[in-house]
Parts: structure tokens; C-alpha cells; sequence
């Protein structure tokens, strides 16, 4: 059952990175049977934690279940909310990790800055539900983001930003639409502190559209890479399918 419950980890972190998962991926990735990932897909459905979809599973908000604790998503943020002042306006990226920033944000009597008009329905699902403030600005087709020119001079300034790029390298974030990359470039002056709340995937690599960025603090899992290994860090463990395979002999 330790592997299993492992796995499930693993399942739910890569959900929480990619906002869904193929049930054929997954068995490629773990090097299970079909009927293993299906099992654990069930049981991740009862417990709350994803929700079945033909061919694989999509993103669950937390909704302040027992079970929560454990999800990466929210370790991420329960981390990042040590360093949210008490009733901050904190800007927050459109990621999947979203819903748990906006839940442990909300717990800070925070106001949540998002641009993300499609997530609000869902943030307000979170328990607790946070504050919300959209800014507004013209709609991006490509990200769905509502993007203004300049930072509107009647929206709430931000204190704190919370920054789920898809890539971090030195003094760089990186973003995979330009409406993204636009939106932290805005925000950037505007804070006193930025803390990068990102999946170890997003630690070395690249995507498309970069800006400079030296954040506070990296809010990640435990595979920090040597080029990023100068930056305060807080880190929650990382278990790769790899590891999995290797540190167990047995199938449940």
C-alpha cells in the first residue's frame, strides 16, 4: 500500500503541473498495467482529489478535506502562505496551482489578484473562498487572460506576487504565452516581494517568452538545479516514477 499511496502522489502532482492526465501516459510513465492506474484513478475520484474523464483524469480544486494536506499543490501552498502577510493584495498567476494559492491565501484574509476571468467561479469553490479583485483589460484569446495595457490606476496595487512560470532559470522567468509574461512584467515593479511557487519541471527550463526575475524565494520541490542552488528555497519532497520503480519491488 506504500507504493500505491506513492504513486497516487505522484499522480496528483502531475495533475496539479498539468491541470490533467491520459490514463495511457500514465501507465507509460509508471510502467503499470492499465487496471492498476484505473484503480488508483477511482480512488484518487472518491477521495476528491481529480475528477474521471474519458481517457484520464482532470484537476480537482482543494476543498479543505483531511485528504488535501498531503496534495503537492497544497504543500506548495501552505509553504507560500508563510510569507504572505496578514490582509497582503497578492497577484497570483493563472496555473493549476491557483485554487490552493487562493484557499491558503483566503486563510490570510488576503485580497487574490488574478486575470484569469474563467478561474473565478472556481476559486470561489475554494475552502475558504478568498477575496478576489480582477483587474480587467482585453481579452487574449490564446491564454484566456484579461490583459491591460498598463496596470489600471483604480485596481488594487499588489504587495506580493505569487509566480508559477512554466520555466525559471537565473535572473529568468519564463512564460508560455506573451499574455502571461506581460502580466508579471506589469506586476513586477509593483511588489515588494516575489516568490516563485513552481513543479520541478519548471526548474531549468525554458518557454517562449522570458523576463528578468530575482525572486525572494523558490517554493518547489526537492530538485532545486545546481545554476538555481543560490536562491532561498523552501521544498516540499520529490518522488519521480523513476525513483518509484527503483525503491520498490512490488505492485499493489
Amino acid at each position: 500500500m506504500y507504493m500505491a499511496d506513492e504513486r497516487r502522489a505522484c499522480i496528483l502532482r502531475l495533475l496539479a503541473e498539468a491541470g490533467q492526465v491520459r490514463s495511457r501516459e500514465l501507465v507509460r510513465e509508471f510502467g503499470v498495467t492499465d487496471e492498476t492506474i484505473r484503480t488508483d484513478l477511482e480512488q484518487m475520484a472518491q477521495a476528491g482529489l481529480l475528477r474521471r474523464v474519458r481517457g484520464g483524469a482532470v484537476y480537482t480544486p482543494p476543498g479543505g478535506g483531511e485528504d488535501d494536506a498531503a496534495r503537492p499543490d497544497c504543500q506548495l501552498a501552505a509553504l507560500a502562505a508563510a510569507h504572505l502577510p496578514q490582509g497582503a493584495v497578492v497577484y497570483a498567476d493563472d496555473s493549476p496551482y491557483l485554487p490552493a494559492l487562493a484557499a491558503e491565501a483566503a486563510r490570510r484574509d488576503c485580497v487574490l489578484l488574478t486575470a484569469a476571468p474563467e478561474r473565478l467561479p472556481q476559486l470561489l469553490t475554494t475552502s475558504p473562498p478568498p477575496r478576489l479583485y480582477c483587474p480587467g483589460g482585453c481579452p487574449d484569446p490564446e491564454s484566456g487572460l484579461l490583459v491591460p495595457a498598463h496596470w489600471p490606476s483604480d485596481a488594487p496595487q499588489p504587495q506580493v506576487a505569487l509566480l508559477t512560470p512554466q520555466g525559471v532559470r537565473p535572473d529568468l522567468i519564463c512564460y508560455s504565452t506573451a499574455a502571461a509574461a506581460h502580466l508579471a512584467e506589469l506586476v513586477l515593479p509593483l511588489v515588494s516581494r516575489v516568490l516563485l511557487v513552481v513543479p520541478a519541471g519548471a526548474m531549468g527550463s525554458d518557454a517562449p517568452h522570458s523576463l528578468p526575475c530575482t525572486p525572494e524565494r523558490l517554493i518547489t520541490e526537492d530538485a532545486v538545479p545546481p545554476e538555481l542552488a543560490h536562491l532561498p528555497a523552501d521544498l516540499i519532497p520529490r518522488l519521480t516514477p523513476e525513483q518509484l520503480r527503483a525503491e520498490n519491488a512490488f505492485d499493489y
